[in-house]
């Protein structure tokens, strides 16, 4: 999730390829940003994937739906973040504060323990926490202890559906985002 959103917040970059006399087309990008978005995800994961499998006996369906939560987590979050390039672009700094955050979320969120070990302030932080809902489904389709019976599914209709338009929205302005940074406007 976090190479996701700082991939997202550094997506508008030169894609001119030293040509300086040709605009390569927006549309021409954006399938590789997804390509390349759904390779990385892939490559991240199989390896859990495969412990799961083996080492937990985790059943080929689980381990297909943690593979299949994890591309549309990588989708989802580098099209949101995508939204926050204007503003890091602007104020670059914003970039490292976003960065430890992540990192950050990640010792605090339901990366390496399921939200059933957290407590008090700790499980009550990670209900508004987009990934815990991602990561706690994903343990329950894998048959692994987790919390996702207990958690609002409101709120993760509301996570999911706020990420989809965010993504929609920070994909559809990429043209416009190369327009402002271009020496051409």
């Amino acid at each position: 999730a976090a190479a996701s959103v700082n991939s997202g917040m550094k997506a508008v970059q030169d894609y001119s390829g030293g040509l300086r006399s040709e605009r390569i087309r927006t549309r021409a990008l954006i399938i590789p940003i997804l390509q390349y978005r759904v390779i990385d995800c892939f490559v991240s994961t199989v390896g859990v994937a495969a412990i799961l499998y083996f080492y937990y006996n985790v059943p080929g369906t689980g381990v297909l739906a943690f593979l299949a939560i994890a591309q549309i987590m990588g989708v989802l979050f580098e099209g949101s973040s995508l939204n926050l390039y204007m503003i890091t672009r602007s104020y670059p700094d914003l970039t490292n504060i976003i960065s430890h955050f992540l990192r950050f979320m990640f010792f605090a969120g339901p990366v390496l323990y399921p939200m059933s070990l957290m407590s008090g302030w700790h499980y009550r932080f990670n209900e508004f926490n987009p990934f815990s809902y991602f990561a706690e489904l994903s343990r329950h389709l894998c048959g692994i202890e987790g919390v996702y019976a207990e958690l609002s599914q409101a709120t993760f209709l509301f996570f999911v559906s706020s990420l989809v338009i965010l993504t929609f929205r920070g994909y559809s302005k990429i043209d416009w985002y190369r327009w402002k940074v271009s020496t051409w406007s």
